[in-house]
């Protein structure tokens, strides 16, 4: 049996693969990272740079620190991978040449640094940090971001 003048097996593997090529995953997340103008947008890991880096209030406080603390919930680990470090080894490439050294590790906080980057994944979080540690935020990078600094007694 042909259809168009071609053997309805060809025409069956024609249409799979087109079926494949709009459904496949690369497809769609180059799709998803297109805004309606047909821009692409950058990836997560360029945004968080591009906050640390691009904020003029934040580079105004750093002024005159060499080495500022980091905070988050995740569990880093600097000997091996995972996600938590991301999002650490960013930061120091973002806030160069200010050295950025861990605070803690899950819920041990040292109090060593006046100014700590706090990178929390939700809002609550950073709140509860801000609490439990009592620090204030001197510049909010957003909900879950803020450089900190110990509160005066």
């Amino acid at each position: 049996m042909k259809i168009l003048g071609q053997p309805v097996v060809l025409s069956i593997a024609a249409a799979l693969l087109l079926l494949l090529a709009i459904s496949h995953p690369l497809a769609w997340l180059q799709a998803r990272d297109v805004n309606p103008r047909g821009q692409r947008q950058p990836d997560p890991s360029s945004r968080y740079v591009a906050m640390l880096s691009g904020s003029e209030p934040l580079r105004k406080a750093l002024a005159g620190h060499e080495v500022i603390g980091y905070a988050t919930q995740s569990e880093i680990d600097v000997r091996t991978d995972g996600g938590g470090q991301v999002f650490y080894y960013l930061a120091q490439y973002a806030l160069a040449p200010v050295l950025v050294e861990l605070e803690s590790s899950g819920e041990a906080v040292t109090q060593e640094r006046d100014l700590v980057l706090a990178v929390f994944p939700q809002a609550e979080q950073l709140r509860e940090y801000l609490a439990q540690n009592t620090r204030s935020v001197v510049v909010s990078l957003n909900a879950n971001i803020a450089l900190t600094r110990a509160r005066e007694p």
